[in-house]
């Protein structure tokens, strides 16, 4: 009886000892696995604060690129109103030019006259560039 007694517990230690090598083996393939995914979230983590740089560098361009272009459009918008401004006197200038009054001699024709240089200058539009 005593050798049934022995190999009963040398069986139910050996069953112990094969458990719990068992577990050791599965809580050596967690810890492995819990490596493996902590270092996955680290590289993706990492991933992602490259991601963000890259977008906020991007949109620091784009910022600047909208920026050129408000600044090109008030420029083109001053200098068109410049150009109009100037148009508009050469305009008045002609007009004043056309329409002036003729004077005529005895004979009713009409006599010549001299425009002015400096009304000749606005109507030319040379006046404006200085």
């Amino acid at each position: 009886m005593k050798s049934y007694v022995y190999g009963t517990a040398g069986a139910i230690v050996l069953m112990l000892l094969v458990a719990l090598g068992i577990s050791h083996s599965q809580v050596d393939g967690l810890t492995k696995d819990r490596d493996r995914w902590r270092k996955s979230a680290d590289d993706y983590s990492a991933a992602a604060a490259g991601w963000e740089k890259n977008f906020r560098w991007a949109e620091q361009l784009r910022g600047q690129e909208r920026d050129g272009a408000v600044n090109a459009t008030k420029a083109a918008r001053l200098t068109c109103d410049s150009r109009v401004d100037a148009a508009r006197k050469t305009s008045s200038a002609i007009q004043s030019i056309t329409t002036r009054e003729t004077i005529h001699d005895q004979a009713h024709c009409p006599v010549r006259r001299g425009v002015g240089f400096e009304r000749l200058l606005d109507a030319t539009g040379l006046a404006a560039v200085d």
